[in-house]
Parts: C-alpha cells; sequence; structure tokens
C-alpha cells in the first residue's frame, strides 16, 4: 500500500542548526540522513494519485503570499516513545493552509492513524531525535531565541520520496527531479528576494535597498 504525506522541508540556517543539534545530542554519524521537516498533512492513502496531485496542486496555487513563520524552543512529549522537537510558534496563515489540505483531500483520501485530537495535530513542530537530553541542554536551547523562515515550498511525498513539490516563490509544481535541483532552487531564493525585498542570512533575513 503507498503512503502518502504533507509537509515542509527546513533549509537553509535553521536545517545546518538543527542537525548540529542532533549531531551534538547523539553518538550516532546520522547528521546528513536527518531532513528537519513539518509534517502538514500525517499519512494517508488515496486510490487516485492522480487526482491527489490535482487537488494537492489547486491547494497550493491558491495560496498567493508567502508565508512567513518562526522556529521558537524546544520541548519534549511521549508519543508514546519519548520525542525531542522544536517549536513551531502558533501560526493563523500556517492553520490556513492546513484546514485547505484538510477539507480538499478529506473526501479521497483515507488517514492511517485515527486522529484522536485534530486541534492538538495543529501544535506543529519538527521531530529532532527519540530521547530527551538533560534539563540544562534543554534550558540552554531555550534560551536561543526564534529563528525566522519563510514557506517557500511544500512537498508531496510518496512511500518517503517526494512525488511532487508546489514552489510558492516561482508559483510552479515541480517534479521530484526538480525538487532536488540546486540551481532551480537558486531561482526560487531570486524570486523570493523579488517578493519580499528580502535575502536570507544566519543572522535571519535582510531588507535590501
Amino acid at each position: 500500500m503507498d503512503k502518502y504525506h504533507v509537509g515542509i522541508r527546513i533549509r537553509g540556517f535553521a536545517k545546518k542548526y538543527l542537525r548540529k543539534i542532533r549531531h551534538n545530542l547523539t553518538s550516532e554519524d546520522s547528521e546528513e540522513k536527518y531532513i528537519p521537516h513539518i509534517t502538514l498533512i500525517p499519512p494517508f492513502k488515496t486510490n487516485n494519485e492522480e487526482r491527489l496531485i490535482t487537488t494537492f496542486e489547486e491547494v497550493c496555487s491558491n495560496q498567493k503570499e508567502l508565508i512567513s513563520f518562526s522556529i521558537n524552543g524546544f520541548g519534549a512529549f511521549y508519543n508514546p516513545k519519548k520525542i525531542f522537537y522544536a517549536v513551531i510558534e502558533k501560526n493563523p496563515e500556517l492553520e490556513k493552509l492546513i484546514e485547505a489540505f484538510e477539507n480538499n483531500l478529506e473526501k479521497n483520501v483515507v488517514y492511517l492513524k485515527e486522529k484522536i485530537n485534530p486541534e492538538k495535530e495543529k501544535n506543529l513542530h519538527l521531530t529532532i531525535m527519540q530521547g530527551i537530553p538533560p534539563k540544562i541542554t534543554l534550558t540552554n536551547l531555550n534560551s536561543v531565541g526564534k529563528i525566522e523562515q519563510y514557506l517557500l515550498r511544500v512537498y508531496l511525498l510518496k512511500n518517503k520520496l517526494i512525488l511532487k513539490e508546489y514552489d510558492f516563490a516561482l508559483e510552479e509544481l515541480l517534479t521530484r527531479e526538480q525538487a532536488k535541483d540546486k540551481e532551480i532552487f537558486q531561482k526560487t531564493i531570486q524570486a523570493f528576494t523579488e517578493k519580499t525585498g528580502l535575502i536570507p542570512s544566519p543572522q535571519g533575513f535582510i531588507k535590501i535597498n
């Protein structure tokens, strides 16, 4: 059975920072395998992939404004295993996008896990690792402050591989090959700068003249 889900890949400084945290907290040599991501729609199945792709593109293309969001703090929960995660600040625009996906997908997909508490699932987070670091480490990490991000792309995964990815800056639906293409991503950044007047940096977004 094919399994799908919708989410966001974290890029740039935030990606490197979260990978470094994971690397420092584990003895595993798995830094390159860790891809920080936010799950917007949890795993599901469908009997009509073509319709799924069409719906995915329609929802994304209706989102005309670039969405900014913040990674702010770290925490842990049991699910049922211990999970250490980065917190995504509550964001009305992201919530609207999630609701648009849910409303348009619900008649055509079957979720693989029952939604016991739908409101809780909208508390977005980035899983960093299984296990919980020492309290002092968690306290130190929580003193870092916000990491600002923009939603540049949303992916549609099939069996853990990108099936399609929508680029909000370019306003295009990308194939797996295009989604992985570094030259195309540079065009994404250029389009982002043209739309916002901002350039990304390790110190945050810089306004250009």
